[in-house]
């Protein structure tokens, strides 16, 4: 009789362990997804960091006017992660910069006052549908109408541009539209791109002073 009791009982007790295990490996995994995965808050950007370099995977703020830096902490943002602006609709403006180098799926969906985009050499990699689309009521995706790219010829900004068939502009021939202004020295002049908020120099410039 007590061989069959401590029998009973060890089946019992191992039950009770592989139950246990089993149960609490799930929660275990998912905490170190968590851990892994955790973002970080810089003003109104969320972000991760992984390798010292910064992907943007959310924008909380509601800017018309929004600029996305080009270091947190001192280190890189090199990224704009999938979804990261999507439903911004009070966006207007958005400055990408240098350090950028891929833009993700969808990143920019339903910023439906976001008519134009300046996209930098930077830029190698454009998700689908990054620019330029929204969501209808009946919950189907489409074009904003005269969405236009602003970029450098063979550059991403244009390959993204004839794929999703938007409107492409080559910043070179904007900036020469854009009038010419003497330095104080009279032996410079530049043309300044207002989109980019650059000055690009040309020897050309002789006034005397």
């Amino acid at each position: 009789m007590n061989n069959i009791l401590k029998k009973t009982l060890s089946v019992l007790l191992c039950s009770a362990l592989i139950g246990s295990i089993i149960t609490t490996a799930p929660f275990i995994d998912n905490y170190s997804c968590i851990t892994a995965n955790a973002e970080e808050l810089y003003e109104s950007f969320e972000y991760t960091l992984s390798d010292d370099l910064i992907t943007i995977t959310r924008y909380t703020g509601n800017d018309e006017n929004v600029t996305i830096p080009a270091l947190i902490n001192g280190n890189t943002v090199t990224a704009v992660g999938d979804f990261a602006f999507e439903q911004c609709t009070e966006l207007t403006s958005i400055n990408i910069p240098d350090s950028i180098t891929s833009i993700g799926v969808s990143a920019f969906r339903q910023c439906d006052n976001l008519v134009s985009v300046i996209i930098p050499d930077s830029v190698v990699i454009i998700g689908d549908h990054a620019f330029g689309y929204t969501i209808t009521e009946n919950s189907e995706e489409q074009k904003l109408s005269d969405f236009t790219i602003y970029g450098t010829a063979g550059s991403a900004a244009e390959e993204y541009a004839d794929r999703e068939e938007f409107r492409f502009v080559e910043t070179v021939v904007l900036i020469k539209s854009i009038p010419k202004t003497c330095t104080t020295d009279g032996k410079q002049e530049y043309y300044h791109n207002s989109f980019n908020n650059k000055d690009y120099e040309d020897s050309s410039c002789n006034i005397e002073i």
